[in-house]
């Protein structure tokens, strides 16, 4: 029975099972698909994590273990490892691989089935908003700020970036808010996966902005992809 139905693989940065994201993203995909995980650093520990070493111009990922701790890492760590849990999980019979990470391209990946990648889904879907509104950033570390004023330039767009750690309330946050109601920016993206509803909520009721969270944004997208009609179609792709 179960060959029938979708199953959608998923893929972190960090350890998995990441049910703090997936249980805000489930709400707009079909009941009864089924949920496979896996996770770039699954099997090892922090000390092991943290002996990577990375230099001041390296992608920064910022991530969460499976403890619920987060840490910080280069892209260039990662790749590898994401790319062999998206192996993994095609031959373990995914029909669709999202990876929940904002930071990385889809050029980083191949993959047989379709393949949702955050970071071009977000990246290539805002500026389609934008018309003359001004853009505040807010991503997970300070290290991460320059690297996103770039990759919005390229884009055109002359966004103002801040950030604040995703996984718990911070004054970082209540720093970054206090500095967006005055930017004079019409519009927030909460660049990073790991941010959630109540965070989101959080700026905009302090903001009185618009405010965009990836994770639902990225949600909405895979379900139009996951939903039941696809179902034999998206089979017939793996």
């Amino acid at each position: 029975m179960n060959k029938s139905k979708i199953i959608l693989g998923v893929v972190t940065p960090g350890q998995s099972p990441r049910e703090d994201i997936l249980k805000e993203m489930r709400p707009y995909w079909p009941p009864d698909i089924l949920i496979r995980q896996s996770g770039g650093l699954d099997g090892l520990t922090r000390k092991e994590i943290l002996k990577w070493e990375y230099a001041p111009s390296d992608s920064l990922i910022v991530t969460r273990l499976s403890d619920g701790s987060s840490i910080c890492s280069a892209e260039k760590h990662l790749i590898t490892r994401m790319q062999q849990c998206i192996d993994k999980l095609q031959a373990e019979g995914a029909a669709v691989i999202l990876v929940l990470c904002t930071g990385i391209e889809q050029s980083s990946f191949t993959s047989t089935v379709p393949l949702l990648i955050p970071k071009n889904i977000v990246h290539d879907f805002i500026p389609l908003l934008l018309d003359h509104r001004k853009l505040t950033v807010i991503v997970p570390a300070p290290e991460q700020i320059r690297p996103a004023i770039r990759a919005w330039k390229k884009r055109k767009i002359e966004a103002m970036v801040h950030y604040a750690p995703p996984y718990s309330p911070s004054e970082e946050l209540t720093r970054s808010v206090a500095e967006i109601k005055k930017n004079g920016s019409d519009m927030v993206l909460m660049d990073c996966m790991g941010y959630d509803r109540s965070i989101k909520r959080y700026v905009s009721l302090e903001t009185g902005k618009i405010v965009l969270l990836a994770r639902t944004l990225v949600a909405r997208v895979a379900g139009e992809l996951l939903d039941g009609k696809n179902e034999k179609r998206l089979n017939r792709l793996h």
